[in-house]
């Protein structure tokens, strides 16, 4: 029982840090003004590979609680 309680704050904490789509945006404007040219380069191979991780541990997540 304890640790389903521990989980049930931890998903609270996290839905209250979500960002609305503004702030969100607004925070990506300011890390973009830090270092505009960084930002346009093609991403590396290390990035690519962890997108593609990312992405792949996303549709499983989709396939398995999709039911």
């Amino acid at each position: 029982m304890i640790a389903g309680q521990e989980l049930a704050a931890r998903a609270s904490r996290a839905a209250i840090a979500q960002l609305t789509p503004e702030a969100a945006f607004d925070a990506a404007q300011d890390l973009w003004s830090l270092c505009p040219t960084r930002l346009l380069e093609p991403p590396d191979a290390v990035r690519e590979r962890e997108v593609e991780q990312a992405r792949a541990a996303w549709g499983k997540l989709k396939t398995r609680f999709a039911r």
